[in-house]
């Protein structure tokens, strides 16, 4: 089988045979995944330390929790 574009311009065998090249390979990859260890993904932490995000909550939520925060156990009702 030659395709007809190589027999409309005349070329040879050579332009039946091309090179092929892998889609994908996974060589190497877990090695280099298991250079720095594997670790578990910290659920709602961006960076190693640090807080989840609170921006896109509810602001009165947030109002209420700042308040919460810094009068926790000290507001109305209690017995101290």
């Amino acid at each position: 089988w030659i395709p007809s574009s190589c027999v409309e311009q005349g070329l040879s065998e050579a332009c039946v045979t091309m090179a092929k090249s892998t889609n994908h390979t996974a060589h190497n990859q877990s090695y280099k995944n298991h250079r720095n260890g594997i670790k578990k993904a910290r659920v709602g932490f961006s960076v190693k330390g640090s807080k989840p995000s609170r921006k896109g909550m509810d602001p009165k939520f947030l109002r209420n929790q700042r308040f919460a925060k810094r009068w926790n156990g000290k507001g109305r009702g209690s017995d101290e």
